[in-house]
């Protein structure tokens, strides 16, 4: 039991009719708390419409193909999927996390600070690929984040409330997370949320491109993890020959790099598309910049 749940219960507790009450409250807000988010949980049931403008920054997890996965197996097995996915994402949080919403193949954290968002993130999708291979699963989670105002607060009415994180941050970060499918990559960060986290981890992470997402009009950087090896030395190469319009040499290294880039071919495969699409397009008004319009 924590420090909050102690110095809850203590409090609560001091007087004996008054104990009883204060016992049921404390039940009310300990299985409240299984449910949402332990700010509401502590506060209820006192909490209010309200709201409450902040900066945070949101990482947004996914099982990918979990369509193909349900659609695969029983519902009681892809109920448990989903519960060791939940579990580990809870056990590895960060103290200073908030699980902010679950939503089904879905999970949604957010936190005050960017460099702890992203190297919590990574650990709790290295927890995950464990997890997973430790019950023969061959299940990936993919992550997406990214730093900006968010709506912190209960909407609803009198009748239904619901305690939401809403914003251009949480839109933006589940951007982020679908972009992973088309990079073929398990973690990306927008360049906004690199920024605020700060030199040491601007240098681990390596911008793969230029993203304007949909339903957003301002582009984004987007930066993944490095992978070992050669791979990313020839893709930096590649990328600095495309922001510079030298695009058959871009394209000649990208096609090499589809030959020996094993589980991510298929994205050197569309950078070489790319590059011979673009090389047509006049010099003003090339931007490239790369248009993602799937959620």
């Amino acid at each position: 039991m924590d420090g909050n749940y102690l110095q809850l219960t203590s409090t609560l507790l001091m007087t004996g009719a008054v104990g009883i009450v204060a016992w049921d409250d404390y039940r009310v807000r300990k299985t409240l708390e299984r449910y949402t988010n332990l700010d509401v949980a502590l506060n209820a049931p006192d909490v209010k419409l309200e709201k409450d403008v902040k900066i945070k920054t949101i990482s947004f997890l996914d099982v990918k193909g979990f369509t193909t996965i349900a659609s695969k197996f029983k519902a009681d097995y892809v109920a448990s999927i989903l519960n060791t996915f939940s579990q580990t994402v809870s056990e590895n949080l960060d103290k200073s996390g908030t699980f902010a919403n679950f939503l089904g193949d879905g999970i949604m954290l957010s936190y005050d600070d960017a460099k702890i968002a992203v190297e919590n993130t990574t650990k709790i999708l290295n927890s995950l690929e464990i997890a997973f291979r430790s019950v023969d699963l061959s299940i990936k989670v993919t992550a997406g984040i990214h730093t900006g105002d968010i709506f912190i607060g209960t909407v609803g009415n009198n009748r239904r409330m619901d305690y939401a994180f809403i914003g251009d941050a949480a839109n933006t970060a589940s951007r982020m997370q679908s972009l992973c499918g088309y990079y073929d990559e398990k973690i990306i960060i927008s360049g906004d949320t690199i920024k605020a986290a700060g030199t040491e981890i601007e240098s681990r992470f390596f911008q793969i491109d230029t993203v304007r997402v949909k339903g957003r009009e301002a582009a984004l950087k987007v930066f993944s993890e490095p992978a070992p090896g050669g791979i990313y030395a020839g893709y930096a190469s590649a990328l600095s020959h495309y922001r510079t319009r030298r695009f058959d040499d871009a394209k000649a290294i990208f096609v090499n790099l589809s030959k020996i880039g094993g589980e991510k071919s298929g994205i050197f495969e569309r950078w070489a598309a790319r590059c011979e699409q673009e090389k047509n397009i006049p010099a003003k008004d090339w931007t490239g910049i790369f248009t993602h319009s799937s959620k």
